[in-house]
């Protein structure tokens, strides 16, 4: 595991960064700062401790493949709306939706079609997607190649839908569903969740959990 591999670090770096583990300059887990050398695997094709890593996560998340990510949930974002569709294709995404789906949607020359979530007049945000406003969505773009979603939000609501269209979910928020007395893991085709955000994880580590075998490279 590359917990483990880490633990037992012993080898000086001639790598960047620039510190080299120097414990004069007092940052916190630099110990453990590491890069892509031999013996500490290759995050582009993992056959080590980070697939060991990547197949600890697919039993937590009961996925079918589990990817870990660089650039946080934004990274897995825009390989899943690149994998699911075409350009010029039609895509409907929820208007409470992260920056990085609309950069997404603006890089695969996409057409974005909107869903509406319930909103929260009194304290003024979204809260979450309605089966009814889906349903009216997929009569509306019968032409959409795939769904868009947020859930949880930033405010911890959570939208249990189920959809003719491949799902993607942001679930940046929600890396910590599944554990103790927190909602089940959200459901979808790709679910996307920062484990830096809520979970003991540093430098922006995300992962994208696949639950389709057809979007699985093969």
């Amino acid at each position: 595991m590359l917990h483990d591999e880490l633990k037992n670090l012993n080898k000086y770096p001639f790598h960047m960064p620039g510190h080299k583990r120097n414990p004069d300059f007092k940052i916190n887990a630099s110990e453990i700062d590491i890069t892509e050398i031999k013996g500490f695997d290759n995050l582009h094709f993992p056959c080590g401790c980070i697939s060991d890593t990547e197949h600890e996560l697919e039993k937590l998340y009961n996925s079918k493949r589990t990817f870990m990510l660089v650039n946080g949930s934004t990274a897995g974002i825009l390989a899943a709306i690149f994998s699911f569709t075409k350009e010029n294709d039609t895509v409907i995404i929820a208007r409470n939706c992260h920056k990085s789906v609309y950069n997404a949607a603006f890089l695969r020359k996409l057409k974005i079609a909107y869903i509406e979530p319930e909103f929260d007049f009194e304290h003024g945000f979204y809260k979450g997607i309605t089966q009814e406003a889906v349903h009216r969505a997929e009569k509306k773009f019968p032409q959409a190649k795939a769904l868009v979603i947020t859930s949880p939000t930033y405010e911890g609501y959570v939208s249990e839908i189920k959809s003719s269209l491949p799902v993607i979910v942001d679930a940046a928020h929600g890396a910590h569903f599944g554990f103790g007395e927190f909602p089940d893991y959200p459901k979808g085709d790709a679910v996307i969740s920062s484990l830096h955000k809520t979970l003991p994880a540093l430098t922006q580590t995300a992962v994208i959990n696949v639950y389709n075998k057809k979007y699985i490279p093969a």
